[in-house]
């Protein structure tokens, strides 16, 4: 079979059975692409899959084989394909996370309530949490997009600009953002009550380190300084403001003596 395409990796010529994706403009050979997925990311394949299944397939990869999942070479031009799987993903975290807390908090009053012979008073509560459920859910599903939106623009941005400053950028800003959004699938494990939070920020904290070193080519040391390096300078900076504050409000009353 003749020759078809060059990839734009390696920069050898290939037949139509060698490219692993489909877009002229990201052919990459198979040969190139044998680190990552067998197959193209199902996401990227959602028009094919359905979005229900594609979404669900990218999860499990995401999760079971996270260093394969970021080696696989694009098929989908642009990081809008990738962003939208991150709000989702983050969304649908925070749906879960509101609808565990306060389905909890109804359960814990109504048996409280019944424990203490005041069933009326724990019967109030828990209608009074399922009340707040149903405002909460669509004030999220408001919310919850933009604010996903803003953390992966500013979270995606201070991570690139962190990798310039190390002369460790070797891929555009698009590829950050495609990195940092795919990162964002634990957040679908805030359904596990009281510890969800945290295993999905750790998990997520993780596979940023993976996806940043195999987007940029680099080491760990080096994405692990772009992912927690930025958040730890916000951190000490908010514990720094909050000292300032308290120091300022210890010392007001003394001064105005």
């Amino acid at each position: 079979m003749s020759a078809s395409f060059t990839c734009n990796r390696c920069g050898t010529f290939g037949c139509d059975a060698c490219a692993f994706s489909p877009l002229a403009a990201l052919l990459v050979c198979r040969a190139c692409a044998a680190g990552g997925l067998a197959e193209p990311i199902p996401w990227e394949r959602r028009k094919e899959l359905g979005f229900i299944r594609a979404f669900w397939e990218t999860t499990k990869l995401l999760y079971r084989a996270p260093t394969a999942f970021f080696r696989t070479p694009l098929t989908e031009s642009g990081a809008m394909g990738p962003i939208s799987y991150g709000l989702v993903a983050y969304t649908l975290g925070q749906l879960v996370w509101n609808f565990v807390m306060l389905i909890g908090l109804a359960m814990t009053s109504g048996v409280t309530g019944i424990a203490l012979d005041e069933g009326q008073l724990g019967g109030m509560m828990a209608g009074y949490f399922i009340c707040v459920l149903a405002i909460v859910i669509p004030v999220t599903l408001t919310q919850a997009p933009i604010q996903g939106l803003i953390a992966l623009l500013g979270g995606g941005g201070l991570s690139h600009l962190t990798l310039r400053m190390m002369k460790s950028a070797n891929t555009p800003f698009e590829g950050t953002l495609r990195a940092v959004s795919y990162a964002n699938g634990p957040y679908l494990l805030y359904a596990v009550p009281c510890v969800g939070p945290f295993i999905g920020w750790g998990f997520m904290i993780v596979l940023e380190v993976i996806a940043l070193k195999e987007a940029h080519r680099i080491g760990t040391d080096r994405a692990a300084v772009a992912v927690l390096g930025y958040r730890f300078l916000l951190l000490g900076l908010l514990v720094g403001a909050y000292a300032l504050l308290a120091g300022a409000a210890y010392l007001l009353p003394t001064t105005m003596r």
